[in-house]
């Protein structure tokens, strides 16, 4: 089953103020490339711990033919976008986009943070275990019972 919105979020490096046009700019470089231009779309505003951030949320259904568009490679496309968006600021661009082997293994995504929170933990902390056990362990070619690696994910 297709969704029928496609949502953003958009947060800036911790320690920029970043002004509304910034993000203005964003979410329509963002409808352009994806191919939502003229599509109905909600932006909101928000401040979090003192850090503007948006969210925009578009709808895919073309009134037209009343199917959903379809966003082929949208996350690279979002990804080349996120980068000129650090160039274009001149803010300092993170290891993993220059080279994806230098991303922090402890990085989560907004439904791993989530599920973290509802069960009491800091979303790093699962991440970093399986990052310590991994360490610990012979790699790949250690298993356990049954041939199964020791290395368990939860």
């Amino acid at each position: 089953m297709q969704t029928v919105l496609f949502s953003v979020s958009l947060s800036p490096p911790a320690h920029e103020s970043v002004r509304v046009e910034v993000f203005e700019k964003a979410i329509n470089d963002i409808e352009e490339r994806l191919g939502l231009k003229g599509q109905p779309r909600i932006i909101v505003f928000h401040e979090k711990e003192g850090r503007r951030h948006a969210h925009a949320v578009w709808s895919r259904i073309d009134a037209d033919t009343m199917t959903a568009k379809h966003l082929p490679f949208f996350k690279n496309k979002l990804n080349e976008l996120a980068k000129q968006l650090y160039l274009d600021n001149g803010w300092a661009i993170p290891k993993g986009f220059e080279n994806p082997r230098h991303s922090d293994p402890t990085n989560f995504t907004l439904k791993e943070w989530q599920q973290a929170k509802r069960v009491g933990l800091d979303p790093r902390e699962p991440k970093s275990a399986v990052q310590d056990c991994w360490k610990r362990s012979d790699g790949a070619t250690e298993t356990g019972p049954f041939g199964v690696s020791s290395i368990s994910y939860f």
